[in-house]
């Protein structure tokens, strides 16, 4: 007798831990951040198949390099992760805002050829917009930038994401005309976790926070540190985090986090570090 109530107190209790993490996630979101720039976020527990914690879900964002996500698996579904090519951009983007540390020297091309899955590795795990625009323009045949981006939107359309909310302008996140909604992103994640040719390839790639790519300095020493895999985002007042983790229950889960308007972006890496560490305890 002991035994059968015992079972329903301890899943009451992790509902109960949950629903309080959730709480505060809401809560860091209503802090002084959102008073003077706009934050978006939306977790989705993939084991449960529901949406746990929202805010701004459906608002419209720019992704910033969390666009990467789209292009990877718009690519790994449309030519295979075993497609090889010689990645090669010929000019600048539709409207595109080159970060800081990058140059925005056009034409380029690789050294030798890529398969699909390999362009992934530097694609997602160091940000190179290269290899992204490389990919994007894989993905229609002549190439045009219209073209690629309703091969993106077919994708999206798969996932069960209205692409009349969305914007796709390019394959790396550079351009201002790039829109997308937490809530978007996040469904391609869920898409391509269904998908296992898909996610394998593009967990694979991802960042480890705290171990390497863009994440290997953020997270250290806490619970999100090898737990959370995820695509970091930055261009100019714009920083993102959109990827996977596992619960302290042991569900597969998946999250985006855009943070737009922010005046410099250790303003949006620190609070979207804040979030996932709660969200891994």
């Amino acid at each position: 007798m002991l035994r059968k109530l015992f079972i329903p107190t301890a899943v009451l209790l992790l509902m109960s831990c949950s629903a309080t993490r959730y709480n505060a996630v809401r809560r860091v979101c209503d802090s002084d951040i959102s008073k003077t720039s706009v934050v978006g976020i939306c977790v989705y527990d993939i084991t449960a198949g529901k949406t746990v914690c929202e805010y701004n879900a459906d608002q419209r964002m720019r992704p910033a390099s969390c666009m990467k996500i789209l292009t990877a698996v718009a690519t790994l579904e449309h030519l295979g992760p075993q497609y090889t090519y010689v990645p090669q951009v010929g000019d600048k983007g539709w409207g595109w805002c080159w970060d800081d540390s990058e140059t925005n020297m056009v034409p380029w091309s690789a050294e030798r050829q890529y398969t699909v899955a390999g362009a992934a590795f530097p694609m997602l795990k160091n940000s190179d917009n290269m290899f992204a625009e490389s990919m994007f323009r894989q993905l229609s045949s002549p190439y045009t930038r219209q073209a690629s981006a309703r091969r993106i939107n077919t994708m999206l359309n798969s996932a069960g994401v209205d692409t009349l909310q969305c914007k796709v302008a390019d394959g790396s996140g550079l351009s201002l005309y790039n829109y997308l909604t937490p809530r978007s992103i996040v469904k391609v994640l869920v898409y391509a976790y269904r998908r296992k040719n898909i996610y394998r390839n593009l967990y694979s790639a991802l960042p480890i926070a705290g171990v390497d790519g863009t994440l290997r300095n953020r997270m250290k020493g806490t619970a999100a540190e090898n737990n959370v895999h995820a695509k970091t985002g930055t261009v100019t007042g714009i920083s993102s985090l959109s990827g996977y983790y596992k619960a302290r229950n042991g569900h597969e889960m998946c999250f985006s986090i855009i943070n737009q308007g922010i005046p410099d972006t250790g303003t949006g890496r620190r609070f979207q570090d804040n979030i996932c560490i709660m969200l891994c305890r």
